[in-house]
């Protein structure tokens, strides 16, 4: 099982820059109590963040998570802003301090919270907006205070030392302006700051419950010698519902009662492993393969492809797309088509950009290639476990009906794929593909 953490929420309530010092006014949910505290994070991350934060009439909740991109060689984030209407998860890049700083309060290890220690429900916003205001005036006395002191110590220093030695005063005036500096925060190298500051577009993971796409009933038959090319396949077909989608609108939802695996970051040694899974239980899933990862498993493209499977465009080498330049993006899912078409003998239509970063650009790039744009709305985060039973975990808790459903080709995902598959049919939900 998944280990037990202390942590459960980190609202945003609002930052500030204070004489470039970047700091965030977090309302800290933990062991059922709340929190309301002010902490310090680097300009990079802050600069992101001061752009991502909410507006009037939205919560924003910070992930307690963040991860390492291997392609890009960055850490990233979330953030997930939500009103009544709607929820968007925006992603930024973020430096090893702000990882290392979200680490310790998920752990509950740092720091020692004071504030608002209440159970019961979210306060009113009037209240909430008051706390906040509250502990930023604290910690501005405490500053001062703080600052007084040691402006009263240097003024002893230096009157001591201009009696004791004349020729002294600036040098121990220069020794003692150096305590009072403010240490600088931990910046992240000039590669990832130039990438950060790319990377405030408004990037949208997950949107509402409901979909808007044509639903039609459709069987993927698999032929005798197909399925006879894996022993682990099943006789019977595949059966799903193929959605067919919009040029020009992201799709991140399906109507209640339908749910839908996709799969991310393949071809892989895994890729045919999960459409055997699927086939034995009869169910399809779509596949977003990235066109760099092609040439090691070609073939499990084409094995996808045969079996019923739908195949998508996950981008050439998964960077960011949206911090590109319009004509690096298209020349980069161009790529990915070329290298997919060959082996399924048609075009690609579907496109899922890396990370879920999607911008105007990248969004106007995609429908005038004539693409269309897959998100989804469920993300158990299988790429951050090893462990199938963590997985399941997700499953277990999570509302599936209406649900795209983000996985990863990987090991602990393979393991828990049947148990998934099981847990949904209990349900009574129509699987869906995409086209």
């Amino acid at each position: 099982m998944m280990k037990t953490e202390a942590l459960q929420t980190i609202e945003l309530l609002s930052l500030e820059v204070k004489h470039g010092r970047h700091e965030l006014q977090l309302a800290i949910e933990r062991d059922g109590q709340r929190h309301v505290t002010a902490l310090e994070v680097d300009e990079s991350t802050g600069q992101q963040l001061l752009l991502l934060g909410p507006s009037e009439g939205e919560r924003a909740r910070l992930s307690l998570y963040t991860s390492w991109d291997p392609y890009r060689e960055v850490h990233y984030s979330s953030i997930i802003k939500s009103n009544r209407q709607r929820s968007e998860t925006h992603y930024f890049t973020c430096s090893k301090l702000y990882t290392d700083l979200i680490e310790q309060l998920r752990l509950g290890d740092w720091p020692d919270l004071a504030g608002d220690d209440r159970t019961g429900e979210e306060p009113p916003a009037e209240q909430k907006a008051s706390l906040a205001s509250t502990n930023t005036y604290v910690t501005k006395i405490t500053r001062m205070m703080a600052a007084s002191f040691r402006l009263l110590v240097l003024t002893c220093v230096l009157y001591a030392a201009w009696f004791e030695l004349e020729g002294s005063f600036l040098a121990n005036q220069g020794d003692a302006l150096k305590e009072l500096q403010v240490p600088v925060a931990a910046t992240v190298d000039t590669a990832q700051e130039q990438m950060a500051s790319r990377l405030n577009d408004h990037f949208v993971q997950a949107q509402g419950e409901e979909g808007s796409g044509a639903v039609m009933a459709a069987n993927l038959p698999v032929e005798p010698e197909q399925a006879a090319a894996s022993e682990e396949a099943a006789e019977k077909p595949a059966v799903a519902e193929v959605i067919e989608l919009i040029i020009g609108e992201p799709y991140y939802s399906l109507p209640k009662g339908y749910v839908a695996l996709t799969f991310d970051d393949g071809p892989s040694i895994y890729t045919k492993d999960i459409v055997d899974q699927l086939i034995k239980h009869e169910v399809a899933a779509t596949f977003l393969f990235v066109g760099r990862n092609v040439s090691n498993n070609a073939e499990s493209v084409a094995y996808a492809h045969e079996q019923g499977m739908a195949v998508g465009n996950h981008s050439w080498d998964h960077s960011n797309l949206a911090t590109q330049k319009n004509d690096k993006m298209a020349s980069n899912i161009a790529g990915a088509n070329e290298k997919l078409e060959p082996f399924i003998g048609q075009s690609v239509s579907l496109f899922r950009p890396p990370y879920g970063s999607m911008n105007d650009r990248l969004s106007d790039t995609v429908e005038d290639m004539g693409m269309k744009m897959l998100m989804w709305n469920r993300d158990p985060e299988d790429w951050r476990t090893n462990a199938a039973e963590d997985i399941m975990q997700y499953f277990e808790q999570t509302d599936p009906s209406g649900g795209i459903y983000v996985l990863h080709e990987k090991k602990a995902t393979l393991e828990a794929l049947p148990d998934i598959i099981e847990l949904l049919k209990q349900q009574d939900l129509k699987f869906a593909i995409f086209q």
